[in-house]
């Protein structure tokens, strides 16, 4: 299996150990596509790491979308070390203004992508942009969740165009990573990894260590400061 969105077993305790999941949304997925929203709801920094997690745990690109630009908001700035540091493309988009929809369209041509969000981020509003008037083929992948004010209650594919596909999943706007295994976590943040080779100990959870490259970086301001705290709260740690 590859290429696969999947919540994450707590008795993982590293990255190839993603195969032997019990509960996969989608497979051969090109991108995870996160939505999020400058406000209503309130943009959350850390939701948008659990989603960043899923993505590297399944070896899957992520592309964040900033959306409902047409509101007042601040832009959050931990987008702009995601975009520099990262690599991870991040689209501005709004279906009110139709801002960013072709930019968007573009990037997904001729890919299988899942889009990840909590609910009312406006993911369902952006399918329908990318879709534009044209009739769809829609193939039902798994029964869903269905709770609360989900627009959308079982995971659907649409089609749109000859080969782009979009997998919307309601059954992932909730994600639970509470239980996993740190030394798993650690592995899930890319920015982590490179730098890990610097740490005093080779199992070096980036906590409490001594000589941690990883803690050295976030003082010196090379990795957000925010995102490491992210990290600790997930982990509890």
């Amino acid at each position: 299996m590859k290429n696969f969105i999947a919540r994450i077993r707590g008795d993982n305790t590293r990255k190839s150990d993603g195969a032997k999941q019990l509960q996969i949304y989608a497979t051969d997925v090109d991108y995870g596509i996160i939505v999020v929203s400058v406000n209503n709801p309130k943009f959350s920094p850390i939701i948008l790491d659990k989603y960043l997690l899923l993505c590297e745990y399944g070896d899957v690109k992520p592309l964040i979308v900033l959306n409902k630009t047409d509101l007042t908001g601040e832009i959050p700035p931990t987008l702009d070390y995601y975009e520099k540091e990262l690599g991870i493309k991040v689209i501005h988009t709004s279906t009110v203004s139709n801002t960013g929809i072709d930019e968007l369209r573009t990037a997904v041509a001729n890919k299988t992508c899942v889009f990840l969000g909590k609910s009312g981020v406006g993911k369902s509003s952006l399918i329908n942009a990318l879709k534009g008037t044209q009739e769809i083929k829609v193939g039902k992948v798994s029964e869903g969740y269905g709770e609360g004010k989900h627009t959308t209650t079982s995971t659907e594919k649409y089609l749109i165009g000859d080969a782009t596909w979009v997998i919307d999943t309601p059954g992932l706007r909730n994600i639970d990573v509470s239980n996993i295994n740190p030394q798993l976590l650690k592995e899930l943040y890319p920015d982590f990894v490179k730098l890990a080779g610097g740490c005093k100990y080779s199992n070096c959870l980036h906590i409490k260590e001594n000589e941690c490259a990883v803690k050295k970086a976030v003082e010196e301001g090379l990795i957000a400061k925010e995102r490491y705290d992210n990290y600790l709260k997930i982990g509890k740690l």
